[in-house]
C-alpha cells in the first residue's frame, strides 16, 4: 500500500510540473518568478491535502 505522504508528494509535484509547463507555454515570465509561483502552488497543495487526509 502506499502511504498518505506518499500520496501527498506524489500529487504536489503532479501539480507542480502542470503548473511549471503552463507558465512555460502561456507566459513570458522569468526563470525565477516561474520558480517561486511553483513553489507556492506546492506549499497550498500540500497544504489542502494534509487537510483532506486527516
Amino acid at each position: 500500500m502506499v502511504s498518505r505522504e506518499n500520496q501527498v508528494m506524489v500529487t504536489s509535484a503532479t501539480i507542480a510540473l502542470i503548473v511549471l509547463f503552463a507558465l512555460r507555454a502561456f507566459t513570458n515570465l522569468g526563470v525565477l518568478s516561474r520558480v517561486a509561483i511553483v513553489v507556492v502552488v506546492i506549499i497550498v497543495t500540500q497544504s489542502i491535502l494534509g487537510r483532506v487526509y486527516q
